[in-house]
C-alpha cells in the first residue's frame, strides 16, 4: 500500500513538472509572438513613413531635431526647390535649363571636389541666380570623420565655390577690382604694416585674384561667418550633411561657422532610382507653400529625376506656387517650422534626405 502510494505521488509530480514546463514553453511563445508582432507593426510603420512620407511626421521630427530645417512656415505661395551632390556636367546643365524654362529658382547643394572639377557650372549656377549650399568635400558619409576633417571637408567646399565665383566676369576685371580695392585700402587702413601692403599688392599682381582673396583674409581679423559678403564674395547660408546624416558635434560646427542645416520634407529617394511616376506623386502630394523639395542632379544617372522635373513645375504653376530658393523661401517666412543651427535643444540630422 505505501509503495503504491509513493508511486501515485512521483507520478503526480511527474504530471505537475510536464504542466509547468508546457506553461513555460507556452509563456514563451506568447513572448516571441509579441516582440515579433511589435517588431512588425515597427517595421510596417518604419516603411510607410520611407515610403509614403505622410507630412503628419513632420512635427515629430521638428522636435526630435529642432536644429534642422525640413520646411518654412510662410503665408507666401513659395517652394523650394534643392538639388544635391553636383555639379555634374550632363545633369546639371539640364536642370539649369529646365529651371530656366519655368523660371524658377533653386538651392544647389555642391560636393566640394566637384565643383573644383566644373567651376564653369559653379559659375553658371549663380550667374541663372541661383543660390550654392555646402554639402561637404566628397560624396560619403561624414559620421566618421574627425572634428579636424569636418572642418576641412566645408572649409574646402567653400573654396572651390569661391573659386567659381571669382573666375565669374574674368579674371582681368576680377583683379583690376582687387587692385583697385587694395589702394583704397592703402589710405584708410592704417593698421597694416608696409610689409604687409607689399605682399597684398604683389599677390594681386603676380598671383592673380583668388591668393589676393586668401591672403587678404588671412590679414583680418575674425572667422568668416556663411551668409555674409567676404571680399565681394558672397558666402553660403546653408549645409546639408552627404547622406542627410550627421552626428550632433558636427552640426554644432557647422552653426558656430553661421549655416543654417537643412533637410525637406519632399524627397522621392531618387538616389534608388524609383519610376518617375513615384517621383512626381511623392513631391506633387507634400508641396504646398513652405515646402523644401529635395532632388539629385549629382548621381550617377539622374535622368528620372529631370524628366521629372518639368511636370512637377507643371504642376506647382497649376496650383499658383512658385518655385524659389530656400534662401528666398526662408526669408519670407512668418516663422520657421525648425530653428536652423541657430536653435539650441537637441540635435540630429535623420529621416527625410538619404
Amino acid at each position: 500500500m505505501r509503495y503504491e502510494w509513493e508511486s501515485l505521488q512521483r507520478k503526480e509530480g511527474v504530471v505537475e513538472k510536464r504542466e509547468a514546463d508546457l506553461r513555460k514553453d507556452e509563456s514563451v511563445e506568447l513572448t516571441v509572438a509579441t516582440v515579433a508582432t511589435i517588431s512588425g507593426g515597427l517595421v510596417a510603420m518604419g516603411l510607410y513613413v520611407f515610403v509614403i512620407e505622410p507630412l503628419w511626421v513632420l512635427p515629430w521630427l521638428e522636435w526630435m531635431t529642432p536644429g534642422i530645417l525640413y520646411r518654412v512656415r510662410t503665408r507666401e505661395a513659395l517652394v523650394a526647390l534643392s538639388f544635391d551632390d553636383g555639379p555634374h556636367a550632363v545633369f546639371t546643365a539640364e536642370v539649369l535649363e529646365i529651371l530656366e524654362r519655368y523660371g524658377a529658382k533653386a538651392t544647389f547643394f555642391l560636393i566640394g571636389e566637384r565643383a573644383e572639377r566644373h567651376p564653369e557650372l559653379v559659375e553658371r549656377i549663380r550667374a541663372a541666380g541661383h543660390e550654392i549650399g555646402n554639402h561637404c568635400w566628397r560624396n560619403g558619409t561624414v559620421l566618421g570623420h574627425s572634428r579636424k576633417r569636418f572642418m576641412e571637408e566645408l572649409e574646402g567646399t567653400e573654396r572651390a565655390v569661391e573659386l567659381g565665383q571669382l573666375r565669374r566676369g574674368g579674371e582681368k576685371e576680377r583683379e583690376k577690382t582687387l587692385t583697385q580695392r587694395a589702394q583704397r585700402e592703402e589710405h584708410r587702413e592704417h593698421g597694416e604694416s608696409a610689409v604687409q601692403k607689399a605682399r597684398l599688392m604683389a599677390a594681386t599682381v603676380q598671383s592673380g585674384p583668388l591668393q589676393t582673396l586668401r591672403l587678404r583674409s588671412r590679414q583680418e581679423a575674425g572667422p568668416t561667418t556663411a551668409g555674409e559678403p567676404k571680399d565681394g564674395v558672397a558666402q553660403m547660408r546653408f549645409f546639408r550633411a552627404p547622406g542627410g546624416v550627421a552626428w550632433p558635434w558636427q552640426l554644432r560646427l557647422a552653426r558656430e561657422r553661421g549655416y543654417t542645416c537643412v533637410l525637406g520634407c519632399a524627397y522621392p529617394h531618387d538616389p534608388m532610382r524609383p519610376p518617375v511616376a513615384y517621383i512626381r506623386w511623392l513631391i506633387e502630394k507634400n508641396i504646398r507653400p513652405g515646402t523644401i523639395v529635395i532632388l539629385h542632379d549629382g548621381i550617377r544617372d539622374a535622368r528620372r529625376s529631370v524628366a521629372a522635373l518639368p511636370q512637377i513645375l507643371e504642376e506647382g504653376r497649376r496650383r499658383g506656387l512658385r518655385f524659389v530658393s530656400i534662401g528666398e523661401l526662408v526669408d519670407s517666412r512668418g516663422e520657421t517650422a525648425g530653428t536652423g543651427c541657430s536653435g539650441n535643444g537637441g540635435e540630429g540630422e535623420r529621416g527625410r534626405k538619404d
